[in-house]
């Protein structure tokens, strides 16, 4: 389907909340759909979403912030006190957003447009366009308890006049448009007493499960974290309510206890309590590293609206939490359960010193919690849902008559849609076979199971030959993509993971013999010569290939592909450290190769959705694992399921893997095994048994 997006502001880059939820929808959206997106921002906003996005984006349209836009906050608030406008309103005023989106509509159709915020809901959408409004709050509600929640008798007036100036624009925005998007059913009520004919669906907020994952390291004794935004007056007025009124009644117990505020632009009335026991750290990079040091994650709000995603985070990294009643509002979370929701002072700080002491507890919370947000809160899941939404939507405007095939939706990471092309994927599939080392016959390799002989390649390579395969790499495949290469009938892709010298020496001859084409998998740090991951863990070591021999390999038809700068498992790096190890790699062997890399292998097959994010970001068409992905091969091509090749592969096992479905049989294999084990993080394989039973790393 064609998709309009718009939004007040880049989502780019995501440190926030609001701007995470447009982040990930926008990002899940367009790996299903064609999506244009429009916002206000700058040159420099342009960028940043050229460089997130790539061009998984049909068109980026950045629209210049009006006057007061640019101004500062407290002249925006004072104008906004002047004019009948509410504060959100007027900064997005102006005409040329209007002649963007107009221009837009004429020159094509959109099915959906879907609007931020209803201060964005004032503008004209096309006529025959099912419009859409993404309420992240119930801005009016949220006002109205702003104004009565805070003391300060001059911010009270502001958020009164905020409070019915905002509760005329949102309700002409939701009357304006074909159907409500909001955060929680709490807010589809309010919403429902005032405008309750017009179509709502809850949309969650999510989290990013492969990015906010749990630590194993011990947690500091007797602390505590707060996450947020701290010029967000929501966010401000709980931290002043847990400093003032709930800390205190802690430190009576336990006078060692500490608290940390992390968040950007902390006001005074925050930082001059700042002292050896509250820690106000301002902006910082990463929050992760603060809250997988906490004993307990606190939520003190007393106003706001939506849902928090500080609560999502939290519980995808397994912390205990204690909320209170708005803290946690909208997310289907147990109390006593999932978390522990406490609306006085004294029932909060009792909860924490039982965390604090209890951490049996303490940490069946964070498990329950764990569970709970995996299974209903990961964004994959949030955009699955918005997507079901919007298929609703349309066949309630066009019925089931018309061929929504016509606007079907583009499969996730799909192949341009010519239709020779199409028709090849669903008349093939193509198997993807995953070797290491090829030793000499007589090598000792009872020790390291990922070891084939020269025997058994050339015996792979006969029995492909005689059942009518032809080996390609992912470079044919790419060019079979873009219409400029014809596929035989039955490819398959033999990929070679580490870059052994054995490769050069042993398998080239074979594959040249054969007139085997492949995928060798190599490191970008040219410094390291041997498998030093496999040595740490006990296994043999082994020389890798040089420069030269490199290139001889790409000269003879093998397409070489990265396999990360040092061979870490990227999963348990921090996002800086793998972006490196997939960038630079990338960037290196380019160099040395003096042509495009276009594949990745994830080193032990460890990959999850912030892996494969930064692999496409990268650049790269590909990204290999071992049993992570759907078993057929053009469904996911960031996550692609291998057959792995191993020293007990012998003939009849080598037969069963080519002439069978045996990707649809490991398929649902694992898929089986992680719902008994439940489900994990990261999926791949490590120092531990490998398809055979044996076992060896990848």
């Amino acid at each position: 389907m064609k998709i309009l997006h718009v939004t007040p502001y880049s989502p780019v880059p995501p440190t926030f909340g609001a701007a995470l939820r447009m982040y990930h929808i926008l990002r899940g959206l367009a790996q299903l759909h064609e999506v244009t997106f429009v916002t206000f921002g700058t040159k420099k906003d342009l960028e940043g979403l050229r460089s997130a996005f790539g061009d998984s984006l049909d068109s980026i349209h950045v629209v210049p912030p009006n006057f007061l836009a640019r101004r500062h906050p407290w002249l925006r608030l004072l104008a906004a006190f002047r004019r009948s406008e509410s504060f959100y309103t007027q900064y997005t005023n102006g005409t040329e957003m209007q002649a963007v989106l107009d221009r837009l509509y004429e020159n094509s159709h959109y099915d959906f447009t879907i609007v931020e915020f209803p201060h964005m809901g004032k503008f004209k959408f096309g006529a025959d366009t099912i419009s859409i409004l993404d309420e992240h709050n119930v801005e009016y509600s949220n006002f109205e308890r702003m104004y009565k929640n805070i003391h300060s008798p001059a911010r009270k007036l502001l958020y009164f006049r905020e409070h019915k100036k905002t509760y005329q624009e949102e309700l002409k925005a939701c009357k304006s448009v074909d159907a409500i998007f909001t955060t929680s059913i709490n807010d589809s009520q309010i919403l429902d007493r005032e405008v309750p004919r017009k179509p709502k669906y809850v949309i969650p907020n999510g989290v990013d499960t492969g990015y906010f994952v749990p630590s194993k390291a011990e947690p500091e004794p007797y602390s505590m974290v707060f996450t947020g935004t701290m010029d967000y007056v929501p966010n401000q007025d709980g931290v002043l309510y847990f400093l003032d009124e709930i800390f205190p009644l802690i430190k009576q117990v336990l006078p060692q206890s500490k608290v940390y505020i992390v968040g950007k632009n902390p006001p005074k009335a925050i930082t001059r309590r700042a002292n050896v026991d509250t820690i106000v750290t301002g902006f910082v990079e990463d929050v992760r590293p603060y809250t997988w040091k906490a004993s307990v994650y606190v939520v003190p709000l007393r106003m706001g609206s939506g849902t928090r995603l500080k609560i999502l985070e939290g519980l995808a990294m397994k912390k205990p939490i204690v909320s209170t009643s708005i803290g946690c509002e909208g997310i289907e979370v147990r109390n006593g359960t999932d978390l522990v929701v406490a609306d006085s002072p004294a029932k909060f700080a009792a909860e924490v010193v039982d965390l604090f002491l209890n951490r049996v507890r303490a940490i069946s919370l964070g498990e329950n919690g764990y569970e709970l947000v995996k299974s209903r809160y990961d964004w994959s899941a949030v955009v699955s849902k918005m997507d079901d939404a919007l298929t609703s939507l349309y066949k309630k405007k066009y019925g089931n008559d018309r061929d929504i095939g016509s606007i079907q939706m583009k499969e996730s990471h799909s192949i341009p849609e010519h239709h020779a092309q199409a028709q090849y994927e669903e008349q093939h599939t193509v198997k993807v076979l995953m070797y290491h080392r090829v030793v000499n016959d007589e090598t000792h390799i009872d020790q390291y199971s990922w070891n084939v002989t020269v025997s058994q390649l050339r015996r792979h390579l006969e029995l492909l030959g005689k059942w009518g395969y032809t080996c390609i790499n992912f470079e044919d495949y790419a060019l079979f993509q873009r219409g400029k290469l014809n596929l035989p009938k039955k490819p398959v892709i033999m990929t070679f993971d580490d870059g052994y010298d054995e490769m050069h020496r042993n398998a080239l001859p074979i594959m040249k013999e054969f007139g085997a084409r492949a995928t060798a998998f190599i490191l970008g740090d040219r410094s390291i010569k041997s498998n030093t991951w496999d040595v740490e863990s006990g296994f043999e070591g082994a020389t890798l290939m040089d420069d030269d021999q490199i290139l001889e390999m790409k000269d003879a038809g093998f397409e070489i592909g990265s396999h990360s700068m040092t061979h870490p498992d990227l999963t348990r790096l921090s996002e800086r450290r793998a972006r490196k190890e997939i960038f630079q790699s990338k960037e290196i062997l380019e160099d040395l190769l003096d042509s495009p890399v276009i594949s990745f292998a994830y080193p032990f097959g460890s990959a999850n959705s912030l892996m494969e994010r930064l692999v496409k970001e990268a650049g790269y068409d590909y990204g290999c694992g071992v049993y992570s992905g759907p078993p057929r091969f053009a469904h996911d091509k960031y996550d692609i399921r291998r057959i792995p090749i191993t020293r007990k592969t012998n003939a009849v096992d080598f037969a069963l893997k080519i002439l069978t479905p045996y990707e649809y049989y490991e398929w649902i294999r694992w898929e089986t095994g992680r719902m008994i084990r439940g489900s994990k993080v990261t999926v791949g394989v490590q120092s531990g048994a490998s398809d055979d039973g044996e076992e060896g790393t990848i």
